[in-house]
């Protein structure tokens, strides 16, 4: 049965964004004046840092964080976000054009060996912004207890436009019983993301990706495997979503995918911030279930740290000028300004 509402996981995250505004709208961020209202901007912003990397840990999937210039010519803060295009849980036999559906990872499964397709909304295309947002998407795989022979095996393909070619994630299975299964996302003839997946028979293992930006990115128990260079369609022509589950071989046993989920990141509820206050640039972060932090070009790996800086630029009324964000690759996050000292020790917050 598919998924319908809310989960608690995106309930408490709506709840959380909205304790958010409240903060800003009762607290007088908005009416905060010079280095006032500059240091509650940087402060607010570490704070969604912090945030939006509890809840991509807490709740298996990427969020994503933004500092732009809207249509207006003011600067906001926007995130955090994940919305659900499509859900699918594998319960109901007569949906799925089978008497029984086998045993999966919560309830029932889905044979890999079989087929099935689900066509999106009009209302569901509308969600493809995909000049702005990232995606994620999952599902858990069991591998069959006998081998499935050297055939690829494709798990779930992604078609987001009528004229592009869709999106696979699937497996290469071992040339001999024992050996390394691989897992792959990417292009039918074009780059994948591809990195070995220990699998064992009887057992579920978690396979994710997510792209935007440019980056392709397999994930396999939420931490990254592979990451490739990847263009996203052009949707400028027929928009279209359709999901294909399965590789359509009812001649082997290919095992079973469960759990599935395809989620947009995208960034609403914007804050304004005061009047005055502008970032040096448009800021964007993506931060990834394992708790890794990407910068909008980069990868930040090691002591690497990106800055986020934020300006007040009013008549001379503030404590400060500038106000600094220093951002690691695990998410940790210092505030500086001229005031305090230069950051070195990032706060830890883990």
């Amino acid at each position: 049965m598919q998924r319908q509402g809310l989960t608690l996981i995106e309930l408490l995250v709506v709840l959380s964004v909205i304790a958010v505004l409240m903060g800003i709208t009762f607290g007088g961020l908005t009416r905060s004046r010079g280095g006032e209202g500059l240091e509650s901007v940087a402060s607010l912003t570490a704070n969604l840092i912090r945030q939006a990397r509890h809840t991509a840990i807490s709740s298996g999937a990427p969020v994503e964080l933004r500092v732009r210039e809207n249509a207006q010519g003011r600067h906001e803060i926007s995130g955090i976000s994940q919305l659900l295009i499509h859900g699918e849980q594998f319960e109901d036999s007569t949906t799925f054009a089978m008497s029984d559906l086998p045993l999966g990872f919560a309830g029932y499964g889905f044979p890999v060996q079989a087929s099935h397709s689900w066509q999106a909304s009009s209302a569901r295309i509308a969600l493809l912004r995909r000049d702005s947002d990232s995606f994620f998407g999952e599902l858990y795989y069991r591998p069959p207890a006998i081998h499935p022979g050297e055939d690829p095996i494709l798990l779930v393909s992604i078609a987001y436009s009528a004229n592009g070619d869709p999106l696979d994630v699937g497996l290469y299975p071992p040339a001999d019983p024992g050996g390394e299964w691989r897992a792959f996302v990417g292009i039918d003839g074009g780059p994948e993301a591809e990195a070995p997946i220990p699998l064992q028979a009887g057992s579920f293992t978690r396979i994710g990706w997510s792209y935007g930006d440019g980056r392709l990115e397999l994930l396999l128990d939420q931490q990254s495997a592979a990451t490739i260079q990847w263009a996203p369609h052009d949707l400028s022509g027929t928009h279209t979503l359709q999901i294909t589950f399965g590789s359509d071989d009812p001649d082997h046993d290919l095992g079973i995918i469960d759990n599935f989920r395809l989620m947009r990141l995208g960034a609403n509820n914007p804050v304004l911030l005061p009047v005055g206050i502008e970032p040096e640039d448009d800021y964007r972060l993506l931060i990834t279930p394992d708790g890794r932090v990407f910068s909008p070009d980069s990868e930040l790996t090691g002591n690497d740290t990106t800055d986020w800086i934020f300006g007040y630029i009013g008549p001379g009324e503030g404590l400060y000028e500038e106000a600094t964000l220093t951002i690691d690759a695990v998410g940790r996050v210092s505030i500086y300004t001229p005031l305090q000292k230069p950051p070195g020790n990032p706060d830890e917050e883990n």
